[in-house]
Protein backbone atom coordinates (compact mmCIF):
# COMPACT_ATOMS: atom_id res chain seq x y z
CA UNK A 1 0.00 0.00 0.00
CA UNK A 2 1.18 3.20 -0.72
CA UNK A 3 -0.44 7.02 0.34
CA UNK A 4 -0.85 9.54 -2.92
CA UNK A 5 -3.50 12.50 -3.92
CA UNK A 6 -3.46 14.41 -0.65
CA UNK A 7 -5.24 16.78 -0.76
CA UNK A 8 -7.93 19.17 0.58
CA UNK A 9 -11.78 19.58 -0.21
CA UNK A 10 -11.92 22.86 -2.96
CA UNK A 11 -14.29 24.96 -0.97
CA UNK A 12 -15.53 24.31 2.83
CA UNK A 13 -18.27 21.79 3.10
CA UNK A 14 -20.38 20.90 6.18
CA UNK A 15 -20.70 17.40 7.38
CA UNK A 16 -22.54 16.62 10.41
CA UNK A 17 -21.32 19.12 13.06
CA UNK A 18 -18.26 19.82 10.65
CA UNK A 19 -17.96 22.94 8.55
CA UNK A 20 -14.60 23.17 7.62
CA UNK A 21 -11.93 22.04 4.46
CA UNK A 22 -11.55 18.43 4.81
CA UNK A 23 -8.15 16.55 4.02
CA UNK A 24 -8.15 13.35 2.19
CA UNK A 25 -5.66 11.43 0.77
CA UNK A 26 -6.20 8.03 -1.33
CA UNK A 27 -4.05 5.12 -0.24
CA UNK A 28 -3.65 2.96 -3.12
CA UNK A 29 -3.39 -1.18 -3.55
CA UNK A 30 -0.55 -1.90 -6.03
CA UNK A 31 -0.99 -5.63 -5.29
CA UNK A 32 -2.45 -7.38 -8.58
CA UNK A 33 -3.65 -10.31 -6.32
CA UNK A 34 -5.54 -9.66 -3.02
CA UNK A 35 -7.17 -6.78 -2.15
CA UNK A 36 -6.82 -5.06 1.20
CA UNK A 37 -9.35 -5.93 3.58
CA UNK A 38 -10.76 -3.65 6.49
CA UNK A 39 -8.23 -0.84 5.69
CA UNK A 40 -8.27 1.36 8.99
CA UNK A 41 -6.38 4.32 9.36
CA UNK A 42 -5.75 6.81 12.57
CA UNK A 43 -3.20 9.10 13.57
CA UNK A 44 -1.03 7.98 15.73
CA UNK A 45 1.19 11.25 16.20
CA UNK A 46 2.00 14.87 15.95
CA UNK A 47 3.40 18.09 16.59
CA UNK A 48 4.90 20.85 15.65
CA UNK A 49 7.52 21.11 12.70
CA UNK A 50 11.13 20.85 14.16
CA UNK A 51 9.90 19.37 17.33
CA UNK A 52 9.64 15.44 18.54
CA UNK A 53 5.83 14.07 17.54
CA UNK A 54 3.93 12.91 20.72
CA UNK A 55 1.27 10.06 20.70
CA UNK A 56 -2.02 11.14 19.66
CA UNK A 57 -4.50 10.83 22.66
CA UNK A 58 -7.19 10.31 19.69
CA UNK A 59 -6.42 6.89 18.87
CA UNK A 60 -10.27 5.75 17.37
CA UNK A 61 -10.19 4.92 13.54
CA UNK A 62 -10.78 8.02 10.90
CA UNK A 63 -13.80 8.28 8.50
CA UNK A 64 -13.59 6.00 5.19
CA UNK A 65 -14.70 8.86 2.68
CA UNK A 66 -17.32 8.39 0.64
CA UNK A 67 -18.87 5.71 3.22
CA UNK A 68 -20.85 5.64 6.22
CA UNK A 69 -17.43 3.39 7.84
CA UNK A 70 -14.70 3.52 9.54
CA UNK A 71 -12.30 0.91 6.67
CA UNK A 72 -12.40 -0.04 3.06
CA UNK A 73 -11.88 -2.82 1.05
CA UNK A 74 -9.19 -1.48 -1.32
CA UNK A 75 -9.26 -4.07 -4.46
CA UNK A 76 -6.31 -5.05 -6.13
CA UNK A 77 -4.80 -2.13 -8.78
CA UNK A 78 -7.36 0.15 -6.91
CA UNK A 79 -7.35 3.03 -4.18
CA UNK A 80 -9.76 4.61 -2.08
CA UNK A 81 -9.91 7.92 -0.02
CA UNK A 82 -9.88 8.62 4.12
CA UNK A 83 -10.62 11.93 5.92
CA UNK A 84 -7.28 12.71 7.34
CA UNK A 85 -8.78 15.94 9.46
CA UNK A 86 -10.97 19.23 9.16
CA UNK A 87 -9.98 22.41 9.25
CA UNK A 88 -12.96 24.48 10.63
CA UNK A 89 -15.16 25.24 13.11
CA UNK A 90 -17.66 23.13 15.07
CA UNK A 91 -21.25 23.81 15.35
CA UNK A 92 -24.32 22.86 17.46
CA UNK A 93 -26.43 21.75 15.26
CA UNK A 94 -25.88 19.46 12.25
CA UNK A 95 -27.70 18.75 8.94
CA UNK A 96 -27.19 17.68 5.32
CA UNK A 97 -23.66 18.62 3.94
CA UNK A 98 -23.58 22.22 1.61
CA UNK A 99 -21.35 25.07 1.04
CA UNK A 100 -20.37 27.56 3.97
CA UNK A 101 -18.45 30.82 3.52
CA UNK A 102 -15.21 31.38 5.27
CA UNK A 103 -15.47 29.91 8.87
CA UNK A 104 -14.15 32.86 11.64
CA UNK A 105 -17.34 33.45 13.48
CA UNK A 106 -18.73 32.62 10.07
CA UNK A 107 -23.01 32.64 10.45
CA UNK A 108 -24.28 29.88 8.46
CA UNK A 109 -28.13 30.09 8.28
CA UNK A 110 -28.97 30.20 11.72
CA UNK A 111 -25.66 28.78 13.17
CA UNK A 112 -22.93 30.31 14.48
CA UNK A 113 -19.64 28.62 14.14
CA UNK A 114 -17.12 27.92 16.75
CA UNK A 115 -13.85 29.07 16.77
CA UNK A 116 -11.81 27.47 14.30
CA UNK A 117 -9.19 24.60 14.48
CA UNK A 118 -8.36 21.20 13.70
CA UNK A 119 -10.83 18.31 14.13
CA UNK A 120 -10.65 14.96 13.26
CA UNK A 121 -13.87 12.71 12.29
CA UNK A 122 -13.49 9.64 14.13
CA UNK A 123 -15.40 6.72 15.23
CA UNK A 124 -15.51 8.02 18.35
CA UNK A 125 -19.30 8.04 20.03
CA UNK A 126 -18.96 11.77 21.53
CA UNK A 127 -21.39 15.06 21.20
CA UNK A 128 -18.54 17.34 19.30
CA UNK A 129 -15.77 15.65 17.05
CA UNK A 130 -12.29 15.67 18.74
CA UNK A 131 -10.41 18.43 18.26
CA UNK A 132 -7.18 18.56 17.91
CA UNK A 133 -4.54 21.06 20.12
CA UNK A 134 -3.33 22.69 16.91
CA UNK A 135 -2.45 26.29 15.95
CA UNK A 136 -1.59 28.30 13.42
CA UNK A 137 1.52 27.24 11.95
CA UNK A 138 3.48 24.46 10.80
CA UNK A 139 2.44 20.97 12.01
CA UNK A 140 3.55 17.17 11.00
CA UNK A 141 1.01 14.38 11.85
CA UNK A 142 1.57 10.70 11.37
CA UNK A 143 -1.05 8.66 9.96
CA UNK A 144 -0.87 4.55 10.62
CA UNK A 145 -2.76 2.23 8.02
CA UNK A 146 -4.21 -1.08 8.49
CA UNK A 147 -4.87 -3.85 6.16
CA UNK A 148 -5.42 -7.30 6.82
CA UNK A 149 -2.06 -9.24 5.35
CA UNK A 150 -0.70 -6.15 4.40
CA UNK A 151 2.36 -4.15 6.65
CA UNK A 152 1.49 -1.41 8.23
CA UNK A 153 1.46 1.84 6.21
CA UNK A 154 3.05 5.11 8.12
CA UNK A 155 2.51 8.10 6.22
CA UNK A 156 4.12 11.60 7.42
CA UNK A 157 2.03 14.60 6.48
CA UNK A 158 3.07 18.76 6.97
CA UNK A 159 0.00 20.91 7.84
CA UNK A 160 0.32 24.43 7.23
CA UNK A 161 -1.91 26.75 8.31
CA UNK A 162 -1.27 30.49 8.29
CA UNK A 163 -5.36 31.88 7.52
CA UNK A 164 -7.98 28.94 8.77
CA UNK A 165 -9.60 29.46 5.37
CA UNK A 166 -6.41 28.54 3.58
CA UNK A 167 -4.75 25.87 5.02
CA UNK A 168 -2.46 23.68 2.85
CA UNK A 169 -0.56 20.41 3.24
CA UNK A 170 1.78 18.20 1.63
CA UNK A 171 2.67 14.68 2.07
CA UNK A 172 6.65 14.55 3.39
CA UNK A 173 6.99 10.45 3.84
CA UNK A 174 5.79 7.55 3.61
CA UNK A 175 7.18 3.78 4.89
CA UNK A 176 6.16 0.31 5.38
CA UNK A 177 6.82 -1.57 8.50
Amino acid sequence: MRGDRLRFENAPIRYGNLLGRFLYIDILNNRPDIAALETTARLSEFGTAGQTLQPSRIRSPLKATARPGFSHTIFPKSHEAFDLLCVGAYSSQGGPSFVVPPLSGALVGSVVCGEPGVFLNTALDVVAPPRLPITLGVWHLRYDFFAIDFPVLSVLVELTISDWNQPSAKLLSQEEA
